[in-house]
């Protein structure tokens, strides 16, 4: 089986409270997202393969860094079939830029399922 058709499988057999029970059968507690979170639109189905980043506060800014550069290094690497997970480690004051909004180059979005 392809990593694109155990997506296939997953978008087209799994919902999320099979996935949070199982997760919390094996001893992975405390994977589901916080409430308040909902898609954009309902019928919105999003599955892939993690890609990950944490976010944390800046204190000061320092006009030789680059604040930006991972998270635009982590969006323009990503490939077909990830989706990115990014922790703000419980700070809501912390908001992901507009650069990880975008659909990864050369990929289409799946069509929803209901």
């Amino acid at each position: 089986m392809t990593r694109s058709d155990l997506l296939a499988a997953c978008r087209n057999e799994l919902y999320s409270a099979v996935v949070s029970d199982t997760l919390d059968a094996l001893g992975y507690c405390n994977q589901a997202m916080a409430p308040g979170f909902t898609p954009l639109a309902d019928e919105t189905v999003l599955v892939g393969f993690a890609r990950t980043g944490i976010y944390l506060p800046i204190y000061h800014d320092d006009d030789g860094v680059n604040v930006y550069e991972h998270e635009i290094e982590l969006v323009d690497s990503l490939r077909e079939d990830e989706v990115i997970v990014l922790s703000c480690a419980d700070n809501l004051r912390i908001t992901p830029g507009a650069s990880c909004c975008r659909p990864a180059p050369n990929t289409s979005r799946p069509p929803a399922h209901h």
